[in-house]
């Protein structure tokens, strides 16, 4: 390897580092000064919950792919049955294997008989 393309490279990671660490440090500066408690979070929260919530919706009503396939009676039963279980047990996982659980037995089970 040459001097000048040892330098380059030097370069190039010193200029990479600083480009990334001075934004986390700036990053670190201005979280001293946020409340952990306050609005900004409390809003940033409502909106993250509504992205999940419209990605959930949207899955549901206009499925991609292979979802296309099932019926919406069994999309919306397997989200209520997800929902039912997250809020009785206060488990996500749980939510998730009762929702995909449903999806499955209605679609094996109920849906040759339609």
């Amino acid at each position: 390897m040459s001097e000048e393309t040892f330098n380059l490279l030097i370069l190039i990671i010193v200029a990479g580092g600083l480009a990334t660490y001075v934004w986390r440090a700036l990053g670190v500066y201005a979280a001293q000064k946020l409340n952990p408690n306050g609005e900004l979070f409390h809003w940033l929260g409502c909106v993250a919950t509504a992205i999940v919530a419209a990605l959930c919706v949207k899955l549901a009503l206009a499925p991609p792919d292979i979802l296309k396939e099932t019926l919406l009676v069994t999309r919306l039963g397997a989200y209520a049955a997800g929902i039912a279980v997250y809020y009785t047990l206060s488990n996500a996982p749980a939510g998730v294997a009762a929702a995909f659980a449903t999806m499955i037995a209605v679609e094996e089970v109920v849906r040759p008989i339609f």
